[in-house]
């Protein structure tokens, strides 16, 4: 099963987020590839976030009286992308390591992950209204 098949309105939102700051930081890269000694950028995002999605998925207890001591971990709070430098890599001979091919490749597959998360996240919609304009209960 693939994240977005995991992912809650709320962290199809920060994924969505995540996604435009990594289309802001490819784009930082893009315009800085012939910049001496510019070091390219990442956005470190979907791993962390499945992370914290495993970790709410754990059991968590019931509290139906304040004085009930609570069990298991709370739902997911807000993940935050962390943006990176790559230190490791050097293309050109003026110290940048910002390889155009390997950018516009990250900003195509960046692109798609958009289109999937809002896709996603329009289907959420979809049900919740379907669930409240036509649900018996």
């Amino acid at each position: 099963m693939s994240l977005v098949n995991h992912m809650s309105v709320r962290a199809l939102s920060q994924a969505m987020d995540a996604s435009q700051l990594r289309q802001h930081v490819i784009n930082h890269n893009i315009a800085n590839v012939d910049t001496p000694y510019y070091k390219a950028k990442r956005v470190r995002f979907e791993d962390v976030l499945l992370q914290e999605l495993n970790k709410a998925s754990r059991f968590k207890g019931r509290v139906t009286d304040p004085r009930h001591i609570p069990i298991g971990r709370p739902g997911q709070g807000a993940v935050t992308p962390e943006v990176t430098v790559e230190t490791g890599t050097k293309m050109n001979n003026n110290g940048n390591n910002v390889d155009i091919d390997a950018e516009m490749a990250l900003l195509a597959k960046n692109g798609l992950w958009y289109q999937a998360l809002a896709q996603s996240l329009n289907h959420e919609f979809r049900q919740l209204r379907h669930v409240i304009t036509e649900g018996r209960g």
